[in-house]
């Protein structure tokens, strides 16, 4: 069924919660293009600066690592840069990973590790 949004209920004991695929069906697909992708762009420094010894900015510096090692030994190249390790700094760090994600999302790379850094920056 082309064009027809995915919808998955999930039960749970506090109620349920409905998941819609949103590009196309609560908003128009140049939403995400035009408004949710500038602003990770805008705002993904910011987000790291401000969360970079939290817990879940922790696991998705490791996420993005994973996936640059994974992507080097299987040769890809496009939208895949170096991510400075932990000990060269916390500046270096976050510059190395906003380089990264950029280069990521010029790629339009469909991956799971830049999805979860997204979401928390659209959270955030």
């Amino acid at each position: 069924m082309s064009g027809v949004a995915s919808i998955r209920a999930t039960s749970r004991s506090n109620g349920g919660c409905i998941v819609l695929d949103i590009e196309g069906t609560t908003t128009p697909i140049t939403f995400v293009t035009e408004v949710l992708f500038p602003y990770v762009r805008d705002n993904v420094r910011k987000h790291l600066t401000a969360t970079y010894d939290t817990q879940q900015t922790k696991d998705d510096i490791k996420l993005l690592r994973a996936q640059v090692d994974s992507d080097w030994k299987q040769g890809v190249v496009h939208g895949v840069l170096p991510i400075a390790p932990d000990e060269a700094g916390k500046a270096q760090v976050i510059d190395s990973l906003v380089a990264n994600v950029e280069a990521m999302m010029k790629a339009d790379r469909k991956i799971t590790s830049l999805k979860e850094l997204q979401s928390h920056v659209w959270r955030t």
